[in-house]
């Protein structure tokens, strides 16, 4: 099965995360958020946390997001570390607008910009 809702703002890419039983552990799940996430990523869209963590509460579990300090919707860390794994160098975290996107060339080194 395929979740098909799209995220917010996006007619041109498709956002289905591919997901073929609920019931799949945690390690699967964990690992089908931070693969969808890069290939979103991959298809050039920057993705915002609040709308990544809404998707994921909506159609894979409750219990993979949380609310930080600030009250914003996040991802359980464990998706955080896997996507980081999977990305590596190539995606930034802008701390200001709550968003990855890959990296590009003026970006100094490092995964977090403000």
């Amino acid at each position: 099965m395929f979740l098909s809702e799209r995220l917010p703002g996006d007619e041109k890419h498709g956002s289905r995360l591919p997901i073929e039983d609920l019931d799949l552990t945690d390690d699967a799940r964990i690992g089908a958020v931070a693969a969808w996430m890069m290939d979103q990523i991959d298809g050039g869209r920057p993705l915002y946390q609040e709308h990544v963590a809404r998707h994921v509460r909506q159609h894979i579990g409750e219990d993979l997001t949380y609310r930080n300090g600030n009250g914003n919707w996040a991802l359980d860390k464990r998706i955080n570390d896997a996507f980081k794994r999977l990305s590596g160098e190539r995606v930034v975290w802008e701390r200001g607008s709550q968003l990855w996107r890959l990296r590009g060339r003026g970006d100094k080194p490092g995964r977090m910009r403000s």
